[in-house]
């Protein structure tokens, strides 16, 4: 499945496509008004060029919206080539009227065309390119009104203010668009992974439900058999009936775990840790936010192994785990009231070292072990958010 990166490269990709046919479409257009307020003083020249950029803009439209050219636009090249077209083409068309008529009504012929240009690099590059691109168009603005003597009157600024406002406004609508396509990208991947893991459950489920009845109908047929052997069938009997136990609890604490986070998983360890004789408290009023996937993983199998040394070690029927969050992560501390030992004068157990402080190594956490003679243990652990 696509990320939401990905998926948000895709949808901005296909919205350069729509800021490259409005480049395409705004030029034609501006030179039309323009023949109409200017007649015959737009140089033959000038419209080359016009139609020069066109072409070059139907080329990369044409072949962008066939998947080519993605190199090309990640070029900063590419960008420096753009932005200089853009600007010679103000400069030159601005060249071309007289003296003093820049800010009058349909002079300036090629001024919309910053527009497909803020929008198209804002898309591809972001807020910082674009922002730097408009602030580019207002100081070419204020050197092209210089350069053609214009008259700053009431009517004049107000000009100059409604272009430098279409020109925020192409930069505005952009970032609205790109904010639009990051948070429609986002939930597409959340609602796929959501359904990935409803697939995945009926599978597991699917397939635990096959397993287990076929090994119940072969425990049946087994024990009705009459051969004599009754202390050997018993003893098959009762282990693969732990067999497909341990199984089926693996695979119920995988899906607790898939649907409930580390909620889930921990609730699912009071579960089988109660079939084992230990009976635990489990206490989340604390917790308010998940961590990370792999995070609660480690959470819940460094805590499942504390559970057993308790279950084995601590001559106590009764257990504490309580999950917290904290600012720099969650925390989650596995305490008894057993019998203890001085961490001193032990060494610690695989057990320990291997599956509770290397497993919470692993996710970047920490695991913290006190005990003392007649008072107990406690086990503290903490992941990472």
């Amino acid at each position: 499945m696509a990320s939401a990166d990905e998926l948000v490269r895709r949808t901005l990709s296909w919205f350069a496509v729509a800021a490259l046919a409005y480049r395409v479409a705004i030029t034609p257009i501006l030179v039309a008004g323009a023949l109409g307020n200017l007649g015959t003083d737009i140089p033959r020249s000038l419209l080359a060029g016009l139609a020069v950029v066109l072409t070059g803009d139907l080329v990369l439209l044409v072949g962008v919206s066939m998947g080519r050219f993605r190199g090309l636009l990640r070029s900063p090249a590419f960008l420096a080539v753009d932005l200089a077209v853009a600007t010679g083409l103000n400069l030159w068309a601005t060249s071309t009227l007289q003296h003093g008529t820049f800010l009058w009504t349909g002079r300036d012929i090629v001024w919309g065309y910053g527009l497909g240009v803020i929008s198209f690099w804002t898309a591809l590059r972001g807020a910082r390119t674009g922002a730097a691109i408009l602030a580019g168009g207002v100081a070419l603005h204020l050197l092209m009104a210089r350069l053609n003597h214009a008259v700053f009157d009431f009517d004049g600024w107000m000009i100059f203010v409604a272009r430098i406002a279409w020109l925020a406004l192409a930069f505005g609508l952009a970032l609205v668009i790109v904010a639009l396509a990051r948070q429609g990208a986002r939930a597409a991947v959340g609602e796929g992974l959501r359904a990935g893991r409803e697939g995945e459950r009926a599978r597991l489920l699917r397939e635990t439900h096959d397993t287990v009845l076929q090994t119940l109908e072969a425990i049946a047929l087994r024990a009705g058999a009459d051969d004599g052997m009754r202390a050997e069938r018993l003893r098959e009997i009762r282990a693969t009936a732990l067999q497909q136990a341990t199984e089926l609890r693996g695979v119920l604490r995988e899906d607790a775990t898939r649907q409930g986070g580390l909620t889930g998983g921990l609730h699912a360890l009071t579960e089988e840790f109660l079939h084992r004789g230990l009976h635990t408290e489990l206490v989340t009023g604390g917790l308010n936010r998940d961590p990370p996937p792999a995070v609660a993983a480690a959470l819940i199998g460094a805590t499942r192994e504390a559970l057993t040394n308790v279950a084995k070690h601590a001559d106590a029927g009764r257990a504490v785990v309580r999950a917290v969050s904290r600012p720099d992560g969650v925390e989650v501390i596995v305490r008894d009231h057993g019998r203890g030992f001085d961490p001193r004068g032990e060494r610690r157990g695989f057990g320990v070292e291997r599956s509770i402080t290397s497993r919470m190594h692993e996710v970047g956490g920490r695991a913290e072990l006190w005990s003392a003679p007649g008072r107990g243990t406690r086990v503290t652990l903490w992941g990472p958010r």
